[in-house]
């Protein structure tokens, strides 16, 4: 891929985030996210052939994008594991107030929307989920002795 291509499908993978967070993904149309990304309606085409592609794109980015945009600040400030899942909730509860409880989580909301409808989006939402709570496993994991007797540091999940 050339380093333009490479811009250019950046574009779209931003602008097809911030609409699906802040629109739904029903609501946001492939116009929509090339206009918004300052692209071509054929360039969007030629990245991703379907909304589905561009859905799963946006999705393995936030996996990506984990650590760097929202964990790293948080774990910074926070020696202590218990402060860092504090922190983590702090952010939330800043996000909504910021967006008067219009802005939810951006996993959570497209997973309402998307899981029963696109089935093959529903392994990358759950990763995402997985990797959150990886992190906050990890963070009581490093707290056991401070946890109240018979609280396990981890959950047993299952997969989907």
């Amino acid at each position: 891929m050339t380093p333009a291509n490479s811009v250019t499908r950046e574009k779209l993978i931003a602008a097809a985030m911030e609409l699906f967070t802040f629109q739904g993904y029903a609501a946001t149309g492939l116009a929509q996210i090339a206009r918004k990304a300052g692209v071509l309606p054929g360039s969007l085409h030629y990245f991703f052939p379907t909304k589905q592609d561009l859905l799963h794109a946006t999705l393995e980015r936030r996996k990506e994008l984990l650590w760097d945009e929202v964990l790293e600040r948080i774990w910074a400030e926070h020696d202590d594991p218990i402060e860092r899942v504090f922190g983590l909730l702090a952010g939330y509860r800043r996000m909504l107030d910021l967006t008067d409880f219009a802005h939810g989580c951006p996993i959570g909301n497209l997973v309402i929307e998307v899981s029963q409808t696109h089935p093959d989006a529903r392994r990358l939402l759950v990763q995402n989920f997985d990797n959150w709570l990886d992190h906050v496993e990890r963070c009581f994991a490093e707290s056991t002795d401070r946890l109240p007797a018979g609280v396990a540091p981890v959950s047993s999940r299952r997969s989907c």
